[in-house]
């Protein structure tokens, strides 16, 4: 599956990111949790933006 700019939606639930980035349900929480992948909480769940998975994306790429 290519994923493509235009595809990524602008907000995303935890399950999207997941699905994008090609990681476990534990792997994504873990990186939610400790700040690696910024996030925000609507009643207690996680969405996270285009503009956070993209910076995390991109540091990734450098490390």
């Amino acid at each position: 599956m290519n994923v493509y700019m235009n595809d990524i939606p602008s907000v995303m639930t935890r399950k999207e990111a997941q699905e994008i980035l090609k990681v476990s349900k534990n792997t994504i929480l873990e990186l939610l949790q400790n700040g690696y992948l910024k996030s925000f909480k609507i009643k207690g769940r996680y969405r996270i933006t285009r503009k956070s998975l993209i910076e995390f994306i991109t540091k990734s790429i450098y490390y």
